[in-house]
Parts: structure tokens; sequence; C-alpha cells
């Protein structure tokens, strides 16, 4: 079987000031949410799971992130 070789390209995206407004608020928030993960769970847990039952629902009803935003927070 012969092997395949990736190919990156990098691009720019011209996207409206619109969407990088929420692109950015986005993200701070998201932030914000990692900076509260870390400031409310003990700082010996290692456990992901744990913390994620610990945290996740006030990451979700506090910031308003996404399922998957929120459980990136978590992890981060």
């Amino acid at each position: 079987m012969p092997e395949t070789q990736p190919i990156t390209v990098a691009c720019k995206l011209e996207i409206s000031n619109t969407l990088a407004k929420e692109i950015e608020d986005t993200l701070l928030v998201f932030a914000t949410s990692c900076d509260w993960v870390n400031q409310n769970t003990p700082n010996k847990m290692t456990n992901k799971t744990a913390m994620q039952s610990l945290v996740y629902k006030n990451v979700r009803t506090n910031f308003g992130l996404s399922a998957n935003l929120a459980i990136q927070a978590v992890r981060r």
C-alpha cells in the first residue's frame, strides 16, 4: 500500500466585522470560564471526570458555553 503525504494549506479567512466580534466575545468568555474553573476546583484534583462532574453545570449556566466548549474549559 502506498503511503500518503498530508498536505497543509495556510490561508486567511475574510470574515465580517460582526462575525469577528462574535468570535472575540466567545474567546473572552471561554478564557474567563477557564479561570473560573481553575479558581473553583481543588488544587490537587487531577481526575478530569471528577472535575467535570464538579463544575460542568456551573460553567454551562454561568457562561452560556456550548457543551463542547464547557468540557474544553474544564479540561484546560
